[in-house]
């Protein structure tokens, strides 16, 4: 089970939102009863390139841990949850025209993502 969210973080936040929880509620918490045995989740935050790639990977890592955070809250095991910052690093979409801020934020919202994989045996 592989699941990329966006628009689980507004801009410059590592706070997951309310569409961010039933997301992960619908998405990941939901289908982890389809598994009989889980091996690993992976957890990787995102950022967009906009800020230091020092602010960037901290962001990230915190976005990473809010999911782990919310997952454990579920019920989910901690100790098979890992999860990862990669900053600014694994662009999904570049928008090399935006000169406008506003505009640039809201076309590189896909890159402030979190890539959620679980690996395991299927029931």
């Amino acid at each position: 089970l592989r699941v990329t969210s966006t628009e689980l973080f507004d801009f410059n936040s590592s706070a997951l939102n309310a569409r961010a929880r039933t997301l992960l509620d619908n998405e990941v918490v939901g289908k982890l009863g389809e598994f009989a045995t889980i091996q690993y989740i992976n957890v990787n935050g995102h950022t967009d390139r906009i800020g230091s790639p020092q602010y960037n990977q901290k962001l990230s890592e915190k976005r990473a841990g809010a999911v782990r955070t919310y997952l454990v809250s579920k019920g989910v095991d901690s100790s098979k949850i890992e999860s990862r910052g990669f900053g600014k690093t694994q662009p999904v979409k570049s928008c090399p025209d935006q000169k406008d801020r506003k505009a640039l934020i809201a076309c590189l919202e896909p890159n402030r993502r979190v890539e959620v994989e679980v690996q395991g045996t299927s029931k």
